[in-house]
């Protein structure tokens, strides 16, 4: 048996999907992180963070020049990284919220102090293929932090599912302002899935 197959290097460029704040957003708390999600894997070894217009591959700037200490190309200190199911970059620059899943070694807290800021996520970052390929052109965030977020999120909605004997199941929404995690729902004999939606940000 014999199978003649052609394989091809990867030329696809990597590119930022989606950013946590996103750009504009205007009441971004001091203490969140900011969080970039890319459609494949990138080359760790090409990030490099800095408080700079002109240099690194992630360039960090507030206007009116606030410090912003987290800076340099170690990983667990000027970034976290997560790898999506996909196999793609989570990238993660610190502040005081978990991004979920929480990274094994969470990196130390630090803050977007209350001020207009700038990420811009330039063309030296590369994929992890043997190509080596870098992103087409530069993504630029802007944001604007206030006073840091301190309060626990609280539960906003239920959806109570209660499968009935012989009949197709049925679902009602209920108010959950009073639901906390430690309550419980005594629905024997039957059984009643409960879905509780957070109001909960990365």
């Amino acid at each position: 048996w014999q199978d003649n197959f052609t394989t091809a290097p990867d030329n696809s460029r990597p590119k930022v999907e989606k950013t946590y704040p996103t750009t504009g957003t205007a009441t971004v708390a001091t203490n969140a992180r900011f969080v970039a999600i890319f459609n494949k894997a990138i080359d760790e070894t090409t990030l490099d963070v800095q408080k700079s217009t002109t240099a690194g591959s992630l360039r960090v700037t507030e206007t009116g020049g606030a410090a912003y200490t987290k800076t340099g190309t170690a990983k667990g200190t000027a970034f976290d990284i997560q790898t999506a199911s996909n196999g793609a970059t989570i990238l993660i620059l610190p502040g005081g919220h978990v991004f979920p899943p929480a990274p094994a070694t969470q990196i130390t807290p630090t803050s977007f102090a209350a001020g207009s800021w700038t990420v811009k996520l330039t063309t030296a970052i590369k994929d992890a293929t043997s190509t080596g390929n870098t992103m087409a052109s530069d993504e630029i965030v802007t944001f604007t932090t206030t006073a840091a977020d301190t309060a626990a999120p609280i539960y906003s909605s239920a959806v109570i599912n209660v499968p009935s004997p012989g009949t197709s199941q049925t679902s009602m929404a209920a108010s959950a302002s009073a639901i906390t995690s430690s309550q419980t729902v005594d629905a024997s004999p039957s059984s009643i899935e409960v879905t509780l939606a957070e109001d909960i940000m990365p």
